[in-house]
């Protein structure tokens, strides 16, 4: 029996080590963009609704429980671990950013961070596009 898209996701997103990782697939598979998810701040999650705010105008999403827990640890993370913790590279992440996904110190902040991290997990895996989450 095959899994269904769900079902895979769930299993590649619980074996990376990373929650800002982790929170990038899931809100994909939830339907946001790359861009969208480069954009959400702390500010942006209403946990007590489960409630993500896309936009300033813009009208909020609803996530389950568990999206919730797993962006809510994604924006505490001060640390990056490489290669899915499969290297010694272990980069600090921006202290003073209210961005969930944020990037190493020094680092540009743009989509093609997201992107890098996308195929880097896609490559782990194994998987050709379209992947699962898209």
């Amino acid at each position: 029996m095959s899994l269904s898209k769900k079902e895979l996701i769930r299993s590649i997103e619980e074996h990376l080590v990373n929650f800002q990782d982790r929170a990038i697939i899931l809100l994909l598979s939830e339907g946001l963009t790359q861009e969208q998810i480069l954009h959400l701040t702390i500010d942006s999650l209403d946990s007590a609704n489960n409630r993500l705010q896309l936009a300033p105008a813009a009208e909020a999403i609803t996530l389950d429980d568990y999206i919730m827990t797993i962006m809510l640890k994604a924006s505490q993370e001060k640390e990056y671990y490489a290669n899915n913790g499969h290297s010694e590279i272990k980069n600090r992440l921006e202290k003073t950013s209210r961005y969930i996904i944020r990037f190493a110190e020094g680092v540009r902040r743009d989509v093609f961070g997201i992107h890098f991290r996308i195929k880097n997990i896609a490559m782990r895996y194994e998987l050709q596009e379209p992947y699962p989450w898209q």
